[in-house]
């Protein structure tokens, strides 16, 4: 009979899955040893119920680069002491085959603890033994839009590219395979598999002889090695093609409980939308996600403030508020808190104008920092390969012991007060800066000129409101919602304002950025109105690149299309920028009952203009009344 060993690797407690077949390793135990306390509960518990990556010929001393490969590596090494089995593989300790085959998806199946979990994933020896009969070797896959555009999207891009001109050097035959793979939707991740004996040591023959190389070219102290995923994909897919016999598992990912800090900026002015910030993301949570919300503050702000807060712990059990006071603006808390909070490594940063959409377990989890200092919203057409990454305020994600060990803060001491904090943050943090993938963030009020072409003809309101639904962050750039309320995603901000409880004020609404707003949206109106007019299909033509550039797919930073798409526009629309609105006769005293405007008194002006006519005549109240009135239905 066939033997098996699969590795399960762990890194700290956890539900315990050991038989005959399943055998948890301990990663980085060599560092373990060195960083926690003989007696320490959690390293005993490590110590008595698995064995160690740190014997014999290891390299557990490199797992905050190598990751779960220190595991690997070690079995390779040391292969007599798990029996030499016929089949090995890995699992992680919270993602685990299930032994449906030919799925290719991720269950999200609960409750480790349970006696039925094994049955939850289908699992047992026999059955596993029974699925290997006739098959060379078994893996996951995974969907994705495009596996070098996603790697891109997360990670260093000049770190896969380095990669794979190793991988071509040093085994040229991969590499036509490694391009192929690289345009693919569907790839291994995970590091996932159960290989062969003789197909496991050819892996990592070719596997560690490209980290090695890697290693030896670039400074690998501050990176995690997320090439590892792409490379076994690559070697996995070289066997498909080789046509060996193969069976894909699905895998199941358990979410752990997960305390998220957020950390916010405090004023005596923006209680209530802060609030609403906050219950945004407890009205979202799930069960195993609580939060501790840091509140930044100046001194002005009282107990009495403070005292309506905690008034929301009573309310959402699963959270906690800490309130950390600043003498900085608090443009600059940003950059402080990372001293002020030196336990917290990683770190989200939102404004009252960020709600979540869904729950934040996943968006923390999986929104990568590790190879940054810091990760927010791009400030143009940019994407991760882009040079000097520059970003906009004010959400981010931040690595603050990134941040801590290369002293940012104090750097940004001699300029704070003198320099604007976002050109302080992409100064200091030049070359360290990462932006947020696509599926993470709605960016309200940002949409990309070019967009609004294919806005009215592609999609309505409900489909862009939908698509914000998809991601877990939606953030309101310069118009407030609650200021502007026939905004595109306002109603999701006022869904969860009527979920708050009314501990302080409504936000002040300022008449004449009201004004301004309402301004600004009739002049977008009009671009779509003349670009109607003007024959959508045509401006389509002219703006996309060529016909294969399918409009559903465009969007800002995917390319530098965007940007020459964007200057085509604009330049398209110059007619429309240098139009000179005629002057408008002053206006008479009004009648006490305004009486409507006949349909040629002013009809062939701009609806923008118009509505000032018609305020400067009757005043604000009736204004805004005629507009929802004649608008408020289209």
């Amino acid at each position: 009979m066939k033997t098996v060993k699969l590795l399960v690797c762990y890194h700290k407690p956890d539900t315990l899955l050991k038989d005959e077949i399943l055998t948890p390793i301990h990663l980085g135990r060599a560092l373990a040893k060195k960083q926690m306390a003989p007696d320490d509960p959690k390293l005993k518990w490590l110590l008595e119920n698995m064995i160690g990556d740190d014997t014999g010929d290891n390299i557990s001393e490199l797992n905050r680069s190598y990751n779960e490969l220190t595991s690997l590596y070690w079995a390779w090494k040391n292969y007599d002491k798990l029996g030499s089995p016929d089949f090995i593989g890995l699992m992680h300790y919270r993602r685990h085959f299930v032994l449906n085959e030919g799925e290719i998806k991720v269950y999200e199946i609960p409750d480790m603890e349970s006696e039925h979990y094994f049955d939850a994933l289908n699992y047992s020896p026999e059955k596993l033994l029974k699925e290997l009969e006739g098959c060379d070797f078994v893996c996951h896959l995974g969907k994705v839009n495009g596996i070098y555009k996603h790697y891109l999207a997360n990670h260093r891009i000049e770190d896969m590219e380095l990669a794979l001109d190793i991988l071509k050097k040093m085994f040229p035959n991969y590499s036509k395979i490694a391009d192929e793979y690289m345009k693919q939707d569907i790839g291994n991740f995970c590091n996932m598999f159960i290989f062969p004996k003789e197909m496991f040591f050819e892996y990592c023959e070719f596997i560690f002889g490209i980290l090695e190389e890697f290693r030896q070219r670039t400074d690998i102290s501050e990176k995690r090695f997320f090439i590892s995923e792409r490379l076994t994909g690559i070697f996995i897919y070289e066997k498909m093609k080789q046509g060996l016999k193969y069976k894909v598992f699905p895998i199941n990912f358990v979410c752990e409980k997960i305390n998220i800090p957020i950390a916010y900026p405090l004023t005596n002015d923006n209680g209530f939308s802060l609030t609403v910030s906050m219950v945004s993301a407890l009205e979202n949570a799930d069960k195993n996600t609580s939060f501790t919300f840091y509140l930044m503050h100046d001194k002005s702000v009282g107990q009495n403030v403070k005292d309506k807060f905690n008034q929301i712990v009573k309310l959402y059990p699963q959270c906690q508020i800490e309130f950390i006071e600043s003498e900085q603006e608090p443009e600059y808390y940003p950059l402080e808190i990372s001293e002020l909070l030196p336990k917290i490594n990683k770190l989200i940063y939102f404004n009252e104008k960020a709600i979540a959409m869904h729950d934040l377990g996943e968006f923390y989890r999986t929104c990568n920092v590790d190879d940054y200092y810091i990760s927010g919203v791009p400030e143009t057409y940019a994407t991760n390969e882009s040079e000097n990454r520059k970003l906009v305020g004010d959400i981010f994600m931040l690595n603050c012991r990134f941040l801590r060990n290369h002293r940012i803060w104090e750097k940004a001491r001699d300029f704070v007060n003198r320099r604007p904090a976002m050109q302080i943050i992409n100064d200091l943090c030049a070359n360290q800066i990462g932006y947020f993938a696509d599926w993470f963030v709605t960016c309200a009020g940002e949409e990309i000129m070019y967009d609004r072409v294919i806005r009215a003809k592609y999609k309505n309101r409900g489909q862009y409101q939908l698509e914000a639904t998809w991601r877990p962050v939606l953030y309101f750039g310069k118009n407030a919602p609650w200021l502007n309320i026939q905004g595109l995603y306002s109603n999701f901000w006022w869904n969860y304002a009527v979920k708050t409880p009314m501990l302080f004020k409504f936000p002040y609404v300022d008449i004449e950025k009201a004004i301004e707003l309402l301004n600004e949206q009739q002049r977008e109106l009009n671009h779509i109105e003349d670009i109607n007019r003007r024959s959508c299909a045509d401006d389509i033509k002219k703006i996309l690149p060529d016909d294969s550039y399918n409009p559903m797919t465009v969007y800002a930073g995917e390319s530098n299309a965007a940007a020459k798409m964007y200057a085509n526009y604009k330049a398209s629309l110059a007619s429309l920028d240098d139009y000179e609105y005629p002057a408008v006769p002053k206006a008479a005293t009004p009648d006490p009952v305004p009486a409507p405007v006949a349909e040629n008194d002013g009809s062939a002006l701009p609806m923008g203009y118009r509505i000032k006519r018609y305020y400067k005549q009757f005043g604000i109240k009736k204004t805004v009344k005629r507009a929802f009135e004649k608008l408020g239905g289209k």
